[in-house]
């Protein structure tokens, strides 16, 4: 075998084991759909079994392919871990440039490179038997596996990777629907916000199980922030808002945030989500919150805890106009 690879431009080493019964034919399919070369190029593939002491190599010697066949001593060479991703060496690598004689691994010298893997998309297939009993005329097979939607085609990883997308990176649908079609996947829009759209009716009562616990402390942060929403009709957008409810860090227990999307900035909505709940409520000045303090308007009023951060700006904006000693000292 050592004179069929003298002149190879490098040994590519497959790293999980393969099927040994696998023929020239099922181990050059394999390197054509792990690295995409022919297994006619100028490299030899190596595939080990799950022992590691046997060996196969696919080699071209220009004029055919050729299979060999080897048996590997105990401790004459080490594979690479399972999870380490594909490398070639070269065949400089493997004998003496001197002698030709083989060479003894001594140490080894490491390298990292940071990667990315960009979004794969991959089809789950799952098979389900059907069995048929002739004496009580009666077919039995094995249930649907249990679904976010139903009878829907999206598996929970790509389901995920529509809302991360959306919410968390910002990405509108559209293009969404550009990155699958980039791989030959048909996304339509339509699609995709229906989907959102289950998936939100699916989660709702996780979403009201964390309300839950949120109003559990008895200190919240309050705030809310404008988002641009859609107007249809119009061709435009106007304004809602995303108030945002916050656990407090220093009462035990985990940090939760719960977002309330509302078409309005009125404190109707704070006081609507927060209904019978009593407490410390740090907000900053908006008097959008002040009812929520007002025994006169609310039955069962919060305590309000004010925001450093603003009070803070007011001798800010006063030392930098006329350079308060006061304000000098506030800060």
């Amino acid at each position: 075998m050592s004179g069929l690879i003298t002149h190879p431009a490098a040994i590519w080493l497959a790293v999980a084991p393969v099927d040994m019964r696998r023929g020239i034919d099922g181990l050059s399919m394999l390197v054509q759909q792990a690295l995409g070369h022919a297994p006619c190029s100028a490299s030899a593939f190596v595939f080990r079994n799950r022992s590691g002491n046997r060996i196969k190599v696919v080699v071209w010697d220009g004029t055919g392919v050729w299979l060999c066949r080897r048996r590997l001593h105990k401790g004459r060479f080490i594979w690479p871990k399972v999870s380490d991703p594909c490398f070639s060496v070269t065949f400089e690598q493997c004998q003496c440039g001197q002698c030709g004689r083989d060479l003894i691994k001594i140490r080894e010298d490491v390298t990292e490179q940071l990667d990315v893997v960009p979004a794969v998309f991959t089809v789950h297939r799952h098979i389900r038997p059907q069995y048929a009993c002739k004496n009580c005329e009666t077919i039995t097979a094995a249930p649907v596996p249990a679904a976010v939607i139903n009878g829907g085609m999206a598996a929970v990883g790509l389901l995920v990777w529509v809302l991360i997308s959306k919410y968390v990176d910002h990405l509108p649908l559209y293009r969404l629907e550009q990155i699958a079609a980039r791989q030959q996947v048909v996304l339509s829009r339509s699609t995709l916000a229906d989907w959102v759209g289950r998936l939100g009716v699916a989660l709702q009562p996780l979403v009201d199980r964390l309300t839950w616990h949120l109003l559990q402390g008895s200190t919240l942060h309050a705030d809310e922030t404008p988002v641009a929403q859609l107007d249809p009709g119009r061709g435009k957008t106007k304004k809602a808002y995303l108030w945002a409810y916050r656990s407090n860090d220093l009462q035990p227990g985990p940090r939760i945030i719960v977002f309330d999307y509302r078409d309005g900035r009125g404190g109707a909505h704070c006081r609507q989500f927060l209904g019978t709940w009593q407490g410390h409520l740090m907000v900053d000045d908006y008097s959008g919150y002040k009812a929520s303090f007002n025994a006169k308007k609310t039955v069962e009023p919060c305590i309000e805890l004010g925001c450093w951060t603003h009070t803070r700006r007011k001798f800010f904006d006063l030392h930098k106009a006329n350079q308060s000693p006061m304000a000098k000292e506030a800060l």
